[in-house]
């Protein structure tokens, strides 16, 4: 199994890719009363961390009491959540906290009673050393000791009473167990964690333990002839931890073009998701059923595994949901672009997740359509249409890859790409799934084109399944630098059997695309810009880049701004490749507006739904013409929008007509969203 790989089975189906302990979030929903819309204020801090942030108001310790009452947890339920985030654990120390624990577990029964799940709020990732210290002398050895010596903030708002733990650290994950084992036995359902993820660099912790574990590690995988290969030197006892300084400053560094700031980042990705692990099985082993969740995600474009050890497709496997604090509400950028949370929630959704963007009401469309369990929804349209979100599973025939290793070692280039042909596809509204390596290993039938954009890093493994699964009759894009690089992150070459003239000098010189027996010629040597051959059952499509402006270098420069998402400008070539390798999309949607398309299907009633979500309202109420080809009789067409509150969100009968095979839905007055539901004939 290649680095970065998940050690469990999956497919690309759509359905709930891996299996969840705790199922009964996907049957319940997810309906969140904390910092909702529905809640109106956090219930997951505590007391002692809202003074010591500051700006805590003169009558703080009056509303926070009032939050913990039976009083509240009523309106809560009123408000239909099914779940409950209360504080527990903020990193002061189980003495200081102790009191306010109690208080929490002594609402559990009256939770259990209203029909409330109690999740349970763990910081992973702070520590306040002003109050754990007096407790817990010994947690001096739990906290990280960066390059220069100091400890790590836990984050960028001056709260200098925070610092990062030592994920090495036997003490810490220890004394996380104990606190983890208080709550779960006092009753909790399940747990937060927030504050995810290593110190970014140049933050990383040096610890004496840290650079001994980093060099065990080179030993381990590197030592004799393929460390002399790759690092030119074989013995790693010695081996430097990267470092930084005013010369080679963190944010300066762009690419991880030297090995050993590779294998440092691939160290951080897999200690980082060892100790998740780790407190995620003891959760499972005191709980067998309990609700785990992550503060994971970060803005699309944000070099995660790069920057923080946090390697998305490690960590969601074993999670119910992920939280996302970064992602913009839906809607348009300054270029017109349509963005939104829909990335984040397709790469939840492709490990089994629920995905958690907020609560902002041009939020709700985009739950509704692509969410496994999380919604906002009004109670009303909640309790109505629930099973259209619980029981629908995504019907997208493109997979767009989102290689691991290609997007941890490199800040810019592969994002780039890789949200270019998303982009693409959001303009085109043709809807896609995202996956990642793991996921190759099982494409089924229903991913009829496979996108690898700016994939940089093509092992000899991958590139001959996905050769096969196109022999076999799928359909591949390759688009930009897609392999380039080895397994090794090592500049591809033509192969030639001997170099002994400056001919053959020159011919070993050349790059040679990881697909070139694929494409049939170099095509980073060619002048073509757009191939396309026929290989056994399939047909491969390459293009030689996608022309969008490139993100700034600066040395302040951490992500790809959303105001940079655009269309390529030669989007016609991209329609062009695609006319060839899937003539025959099963969903097409002609409109007037900037309208999202997303294609779901209900596993329990086999009933189509076709998500349409305006980006243009409220300035332009859009009409759309919508062509599904039919597999059965169609026995009526319905829509449903969570902008009807009016009406209490009917179900609409919408007007059609058969053209051959395909089904045609005329659809008018689109504000905000609407979703077309199909029913087919059932014999």
């Amino acid at each position: 199994m290649e680095r970065g790989s998940v050690k469990t089975g999956t497919n690309s189906s759509g359905s709930i890719l891996f299996p969840k302990p705790a199922q009964w979030t996907f049957e319940e929903g997810i309906r969140i009363g904390w910092g909702s819309a529905m809640a109106h204020v956090p219930m997951h801090e505590p007391l002692y961390f809202l003074n010591a942030r500051g700006n805590a108001g003169d009558n703080e310790a009056q509303l926070h009491a009032f939050r913990r009452t039976r009083a509240y947890l009523e309106h809560l339920a009123d408000l239909g959540c099914t779940q409950v985030w209360f504080n527990w654990w903020k990193g002061f120390g189980l003495e200081h906290e102790r009191e306010c624990m109690r208080q929490v577990a002594d609402l559990f029964p009256i939770c259990r009673e209203l029909g409330l799940r109690s999740i349970a709020y763990f910081s992973l990732g702070s520590l306040t050393p002003d109050t754990l210290l007096a407790e817990a002398p010994e947690a001096e050895d739990w906290m990280t000791l960066t390059q220069n010596g100091g400890r790590a903030s836990c984050q960028t708002t001056h709260q200098c009473f925070r610092v990062r733990p030592c994920f090495t650290s036997e003490g810490y994950l220890s004394y996380m167990e104990k606190v983890l084992a208080e709550c779960l036995d006092a009753g909790a359902d399940g747990i937060h964690f927030d504050n995810i993820g290593m110190p970014a660099e140049p933050e990383a912790c040096h610890c004496p333990r840290c650079v001994q574990q980093f060099r065990t590690y080179l030993q381990e995988r590197y030592r004799g002839n393929l460390g002399a290969e790759l690092f030119g030197m074989s013995d790693f006892r010695h081996a430097s931890v990267p470092w930084f300084n005013q010369h080679n400053t963190a944010n300066n560094l762009k690419r991880a073009s030297v090995p050993l700031h590779r294998a440092w980042i691939d160290f951080k990705c897999e200690v980082y998701a060892s100790a998740a692990s780790r407190l995620i099985d003891f959760i499972r082993s005191r709980k067998a059923d309990a609700f785990v969740e992550m503060n994971l995600m970060e803005p699309d474009g944000f070099a995660a595994g790069f920057w923080r050890g946090n390697d998305y497709a490690m960590l969601m496997p074993k999670l119910e949901m992920v939280c996302d604090e970064g992602n913009r509400q839906d809607g348009l950028n300054k270029r017109g672009a349509i963005v939104g949370a829909y990335r984040a929630k397709k790469w939840a959704r492709a490990f089994g997740c629920a995905h958690n963007s907020g609560a902002r009401t041009r939020q709700l469309a985009s739950q509704f359509a692509e969410d496994l369990a999380f919604s906002n929804a009004p109670k009303t349209f909640w309790n109505k249409h629930r099973d259209y979100q619980l029981q629908s599973r995504s019907q997208a025939e493109v997979a767009v890859l989102r290689e691991q290793l290609s997007l941890r070692y490199n800040r810019f280039e592969p994002w780039e790409e890789t949200l270019a042909a998303e982009q693409y596809l959001i303009e085109r509204r043709i809807p896609f799934d995202i996956v990642s390596n793991v996921h190759l290993e099982n494409l089924d039938g229903r991913c009829r084109l496979l996108v690898l954009a700016g994939v940089e890093l093509v092992s000899d493994a991958m590139r001959d399944r996905i050769a096969d699964w196109v022999g076999q009759g799928g359909n591949l894009l390759l688009v930009g630098r897609t392999g380039m690089y080895d397994e090794h992150y090592r500049v591809r070459r033509r192969r030639v059997a001997v170099v002994e003239t400056m001919e053959q000098y020159r011919q070993a010189l050349q790059p040679c695309n990881a697909f070139h027996a694929l494409v049939g010629e170099d095509p980073h040597g060619g002048d073509s810009d757009v191939l396309i051959r026929e290989c056994g059952r399939g047909r491969v499509g390459w293009l030689r880049g996608l022309d969008v402006d490139r993100v700034p270098r600066t040395a302040e420069s951490w992500i790809i701004p959303y105001d940079m998402f655009m269309m390529p400008r030669n989007a016609w070539q991209l329609d062009e490749v695609l006319v060839s390798l899937l003539p025959d999309r099963r969903l097409q949607v002609n409109t007037d507006g900037r309208l999202y398309v997303h294609h779901a299907r209900r596993t329990d009633t086999g009933e189509d739904l076709v998500h349409l979500i305006n980006h243009g309202f409220p300035p332009q109420i859009a009409m759309a013409d919508v062509a599904l080809r039919a597999e059965r009789e169609v026995q009526d067409v319905v829509s449903v929008s969570v902008d009807d509150v009016e009406d209490e969100y009917p179900l609409r009968r919408e007007t059609f007509e058969m053209r051959g095979e395909w089904l045609h839905v005329p659809v008018a007055g689109i504000r905000h969203h609407r979703s077309l539901i199909v029913r087919w004939q059932t014999s």
